[in-house]
């Protein structure tokens, strides 16, 4: 049973964080999504790589605030399926921040509800782990791809 556990907007702090604060938010809040405690699920590095390819803007005298925390968030989920290129693609099409989180954070509920309720019937649990991993890694990527399409398409 997966759990929907972003955070809301209105839950990011409203007040800026240094990176070491935002790295020490994020690991409280999206534990759930780590696959060991010893993981960061972002790091300084990463951060500044982020903004150095203006994924997410500059901070602001070393600051981040709710658009950057939004953003990283966001990162953190599409990266492992999209190209940085394609996030910031995705990123410029809406340009309300926090509209965008809203969207991103709905959808993210339903589709972990929808898993929930769905699973048995979507994935043969009782198969051997190998098929398991296959079934759910080319399913994967079959909507790796239907994205990366969808991106090339400028909806």
């Amino acid at each position: 049973m997966f759990k929907h556990q972003i955070i809301n907007y209105s839950d990011i702090p409203e007040i800026d964080l240094y990176m070491d604060q935002v790295i020490n938010f994020l690991d409280k809040k999206l534990v759930f999504f780590k696959k060991s405690d010893e993981e960061s699920l972002l790091t300084k590095t990463m951060i500044n790589n982020y903004v150095k390819s203006s994924l997410i803007p500059k901070p602001i005298k070393k600051k981040y605030g709710r658009i950057h925390i939004s953003k990283l968030i966001m990162v953190y989920f599409l990266k492992n399926i999209l190209s940085i290129n394609d996030i910031k693609e995705i990123f410029d099409i809406e340009s309300n921040a926090q509209e965008l989180y809203e969207k991103f954070n709905s959808i993210h509920g339903t589709i972990i509800e929808d898993f929930n309720q769905n699973k048995d019937s979507c994935i043969s649990w009782e198969s051997d782990k190998i098929s398991v991993i296959f079934e759910l890694s080319l399913k994967s990527d079959l909507y790796k791809r239907m994205a990366e399409k969808a991106i090339g398409e400028k909806l």
